[in-house]
């Protein structure tokens, strides 16, 4: 947590969610429902569609 507050590049969790503009807090309001579904073939359809539209992180540059 105290990475995540203050942008130390220490934890690799902490930088992902730095990277990744995510936020630290409870469930409750960090988070909201897409869908209430069964276990099935369109829980999985629709956790791909939900997974493949994430906007992907910018790759970083690998020069010394």
């Amino acid at each position: 947590m105290r990475d995540f507050q203050y942008n130390n590049n220490r934890s690799k969790f902490a930088q992902h969610l730095i990277d990744n503009k995510r936020a630290i807090g409870n469930m409750e309001t960090i988070m909201e429902v897409v869908h209430v579904i069964k276990k099935g073939k369109m829980l999985d359809t629709l956790e791909g569609f939900h997974i493949y539209k994430e906007p992907k992180p910018a790759t970083r540059s690998m020069t010394n």
